[in-house]
């Protein structure tokens, strides 16, 4: 039995991992931009998304937060 992992983004970095874990897992892609929404049941997740900094410099944490929440 694989392991199920979700990864949410599906951008440079969420693609990356996909290209490394694909052959090991069994992946699943969360990204609504590319109307990819099913997480289907993971074991495991991998967060992927983007965090750009605000006006201040800091890191905008909202996507993170929005995933887990899911």
């Amino acid at each position: 039995m694989s392991t199920k992992i979700t990864i949410f983004g599906y951008g440079f970095v969420g693609k990356a991992h996909e290209n490394v874990l694909k052959d090991k897992c069994d992946i699943t892609i969360v990204d609504p931009a590319l109307d990819m929404n099913d997480m289907g049941n993971p074991d495991a997740i991998i967060i992927a998304v983007a965090t750009p900094q605000s006006e201040t410099g800091e890191c905008m944490m909202g996507n993170v937060y929005d995933v887990l929440d899911r």
